[in-house]
């Protein structure tokens, strides 16, 4: 019987079949990194299905063989087609540019939509486009507790014969700082006077943390917001904190420096 033999170090017929086959697996790979073939090129394509025709009963040894051949051929177009090298950064950079889109599509369709519902939910608009927070639970209630404080202990303070802004709001200091001595800087008197509305008006800013509320103190529970009270008369524009050692030198009450 005729047997066919090679010396060691020459190439073999399996050889030049599994090195035909990786330069072919490598093709295809080259030409769908440069969008020269897309899915339904290789549906169409001869070459490629003789390619899978012929790995499709090789050993697993012959098909490792077939992948390191073909990614040798592969980083040879690397070093030298330059066009490929290109083509493969310019795939980095449309990839890059879809992230970069994704970003901006997430920043307006979900980022900032979410951030003005938060706003809006911590802050409230009037009619002129002023803002407003909205007080939280704690602060509420201790402004309830001494708006009902004052609306029992407020009098003429400053003997002029009348009960007005400037007794109320004295008053509901004053009280403030009695009953929350550790707070007591919370609530200032404030002063609005705007000549196109016709306000002139003594009040209360009363502060939680950064946000400041602006209190009517001859308001109740169901409306003791400036804002409220007043309405379209009212502008935050024109306040002005007044010192309280002023008035209650007026007033004939003792300061503390609270």
């Amino acid at each position: 019987m005729e047997t066919k033999t090679t010396r060691i170090g020459m190439e073999t017929e399996i050889d030049k079949n599994l090195k035909t086959l990786a330069e072919t697996k490598a093709t295809c790979y080259c030409l769908r990194e440069t969008g020269q073939c897309d899915s339904d090129d290789c549906l169409a394509c001869s070459k490629l299905s003789l390619y899978q025709q012929g790995v499709r009963n090789l050993l697993p040894v012959d098909l490792l063989k077939i992948d390191n051949l073909a990614t040798k051929i592969i980083q040879r177009k690397l070093d030298n087609d330059i066009s490929f090298r290109a083509t493969s950064a310019s795939r980095w950079k449309y990839f890059f540019n879809c992230l970069k889109w994704m970003a901006i599509v997430f920043l307006f369709t979900i980022f900032i939509p979410l951030a003005a519902a938060y706003f809006l939910c911590t802050y409230a608009l009037d009619t002129k486009g002023a803002v407003y927070p909205i007080i939280d639970d704690e602060t509420e209630s201790k402004v309830f507790r001494v708006l009902n404080e004052t609306h029992r202990n407020v009098y003429d303070m400053n003997n002029d014969h009348e009960v007005n802004c400037q007794d109320f709001t004295v008053m509901f200091v004053y009280l403030w700082a009695k009953i929350y001595p550790d707070d007591s800087r919370a609530a200032q008197i404030v002063f609005n006077r705007n000549f196109n509305t016709g306000m002139n008006h003594l009040f209360v800013s009363v502060q939680s943390g950064k946000k400041i509320f602006y209190i009517e103190p001859q308001g109740n529970s169901v409306c003791y917001r400036m804002e409220h009270f007043w309405g379209n008369k009212y502008d935050p524009g024109f306040n002005r904190e007044i010192t309280k050692s002023f008035w209650y030198k007026q007033m004939g009450l003792p300061y503390n420096g609270e």
